[in-house]
């Protein structure tokens, strides 16, 4: 049986600027937060969490379930970080509807249960350095996130329902296990951020171009061959990575993106760069 009194494991409300936020955090560091930073108004209250030096050894999970049943606070939560542990997602957690901002990054999570989709509120989600394979059908309820961080899984597809994230700017999937690009990301036409580095892709689909707001494009570390020549419809296109493929050349059309100012090519199987690249500035 775990001992709260042991753990002394406290959970802090504070309403700053009309924004509640919750602090997880043991006695001694909440202490020299609230006498050093907190009453100096010196900290960005969105973020206190206690590192893995003191949640490794407890099954801290229990203790935030427990809280969340019997503490009325927890209503009203907009934001949210549990890192360096081993958490599992609840159903507990999942009743936390008013979460704007969950940072669930650097845990041993695998599943993301269907009871997730009750979170339509989030806006921004990190679930990166888990080991989650699947996204359930579920995720596609969260139709107000802006950022969504995925990277670092292992994950080899998504589901349908994702097309329906309309609303979705900064989408990080680098380092899953992808094969391909998920059809459904041609449908989240307010992309502006796509990382898309260290999957296992060997082909690209032309129909990116459909993304018109995309800023930045990462494809790297994959075995790409060949970039389709639609891409120079990308006209917001600004950063574009692709080191580290198996590119011979890259198609004329992209020479004439017209806020295109670095790619990346390091890596790649080209031999020489035509003398309109040359021209330009951006190549690295």
């Amino acid at each position: 049986m775990i001992n709260d009194d042991c753990l002394y494991m406290i959970l802090t409300f504070i309403n700053v600027k009309d924004l509640i936020t919750c602090f997880i955090v043991d006695k001694t560091f909440y202490k020299i937060a609230h006498d050093n930073l907190l009453w100096k108004n010196h900290i960005n209250p969105l973020w206190m969490t206690c590192q893995s030096h003191f949640y490794n050894h407890y099954k801290h999970s229990f203790i935030l379930q427990k809280n969340i049943n019997s503490n009325q606070a927890f209503s009203s939560i907009k934001n949210l970080r549990v890192d360096f542990t081993h958490f599992v997602i609840s159903p507990q957690l999942c009743q936390l509807i008013t979460l704007k901002h969950l940072d669930l990054s650097n845990n041993k999570i695998t599943t993301i249960p269907p009871e997730f989709g009750n979170l339509i509120h989030l806006k921004i989600l990190h679930l990166d350095y888990n080991e989650i394979t699947t996204i359930p059908p579920e995720f596609g309820n969260l139709i107000h996130l802006k950022i969504l961080h995925l990277d670092y899984n292992e994950i080899t597809t998504l589901p349908r329902e994702f097309e329906q994230l309309t609303e979705l700017q900064f989408l990080y999937l680098n380092s899953n296990l992808l094969n391909k690009v998920p059809p459904e990301i041609e449908k989240l036409i307010g992309l502006e951020v796509l990382y898309l580095g260290k999957n296992k892709l060997t082909t690209l689909p032309s129909t990116l171009n459909k993304l018109i707001k995309l800023q930045q494009l990462s494809i790297s570390n994959n075995k790409i061959t060949e970039i389709p020549s639609t891409w120079g419809e990308l006209t917001h296109l600004q950063l574009l990575w692709v080191h580290d493929n198996q590119l011979t050349t890259l198609p004329k059309e992209l020479i004439y993106l017209p806020n295109l100012h670095k790619i990346d090519l390091a890596g790649n199987l080209i031999n020489s760069i035509p003398s309109e690249w040359v021209d330009k500035a951006y190549l690295d």
